[in-house]
């Protein structure tokens, strides 16, 4: 289903649809196809998204690029993490506001 097939009979619908995910961009689709870069325009809030293809997975992930990005991301995550655990980890240690 599009989006206009689900906003014509029910337009409340987008006032009560909510879904989170986490993402890594790794690429997008451009004039000659998958690149492993960013988009020159962001995707909109309220997008559709859809899983890629075999032929387009194949297409983006053939020469391995496309790992570094996944690596950093994971690099940066965990260290979010391990500050937000150890900042947590204080607070309830403390019960002090500014920890």
């Amino acid at each position: 289903m599009t989006e206009d097939e689900l906003r014509r009979p029910q337009p409340q619908i987008f006032e009560l649809l909510r879904t989170e995910f986490d993402v890594v961009i790794v690429g997008h689709s451009g004039d000659r196809g998958p690149v492993q870069i960013l988009s020159p325009q962001s995707p909109g809030i309220y997008a559709f998204y859809y899983a890629c293809d075999e032929r387009e997975v194949k297409a983006l992930t053939t020469n391995g690029d496309y790992l570094r990005t996944l690596m950093v991301a994971n690099i940066i995550s965990r260290r979010i993490h391990e500050k937000y655990v150890s900042k947590s980890e204080t607070f309830y240690a403390t019960q002090n506001p500014a920890d």
